[in-house]
């Protein structure tokens, strides 16, 4: 686990060119680290949306739960080959954290349903994974964005850029991200995450000049009011 602070930032899709421009020209001298790819999730969440209901009233602590993976194409299939993440992300005050276990579906199960789906992912999990997901038993949201990644030279400080960001509602098959229908958001998100002690120099970091919006932002709170209406 690695405690740090976020930053998030919304710009219009339009936009996307002078944001980039500015990451790069920036004095925090990011710079891109890793090759754009697809970031897949499914949200776990009770019948009640507890999660959901604890981000929209903005407890100091909170959490939610998602299964994730990643695709060169955007709602490319899954194999037997493909590396699950199950992710919890935590919330206290302004710190974030985030729990990570990789695991893989079992031999031929790429079309497990829900139900089937959550109890594999409690019997794989650690045990200190389960009260983060034992009140989880429904698959709630389905999440899919193209995102590049920049940092500095000294790997504190981490940027990504999320652009081309879609809300589904997960189908029986909960992987088949490609046949559910899709919400289209036609704005991005820009991300900043940074340990406490190099937060001054975020004070160097103007986006002034952009058009670009500062404030929290939740894909899970986003994208459920999008597909529930």
């Amino acid at each position: 686990m690695s405690i740090r602070k976020e930053k998030k930032y919304t710009f219009s899709v339009n936009n996307i060119d002078e944001v980039r421009s500015g990451i790069l020209n920036s004095s925090l001298a990011l710079r891109q680290t890793y090759e754009n790819r697809y970031v897949n999730s499914i949200y776990l969440d009770s019948i009640n949306f507890d999660n959901y209901n604890e981000n929209l009233a903005g407890l100091s602590k909170r959490s939610k739960a998602r299964i994730r993976w990643y695709s060169r194409e955007e709602c490319q299939g899954i194999s037997s080959d493909t590396e699950f993440t199950l992710e919890v992300k935590l919330r206290s005050n302004v710190l974030g954290d985030k729990l990570s276990y990789p695991f893989k579906l079992p031999d031929n199960n790429q079309g497990l349903r829900a139900n089937a789906l959550i109890n594999y992912v409690r019997k794989v999990i650690p045990i200190e994974f389960l009260p983060f997901v034992e009140h989880c038993n429904d698959f709630t949201l389905a999440v899919s964005y193209l995102r590049e990644y920049y940092q500095d030279f000294s790997n504190k400080i981490r940027c990504t850029l999320d652009s081309e960001i879609t809300f589904s509602k997960p189908l029986m098959n909960v992987f088949d991200i490609k046949n559910s229908v899709k919400y289209k958001v036609e704005y991005g998100v820009l991300e900043l995450k940074y340990p406490s002690l190099v937060e001054k120099e975020l004070d160097y970091f103007n986006l002034d000049n952009i058009k670009i919006s500062p404030g929290r932002h939740s894909k899970y709170a986003v994208g459920l009011n999008t597909v529930l209406g």
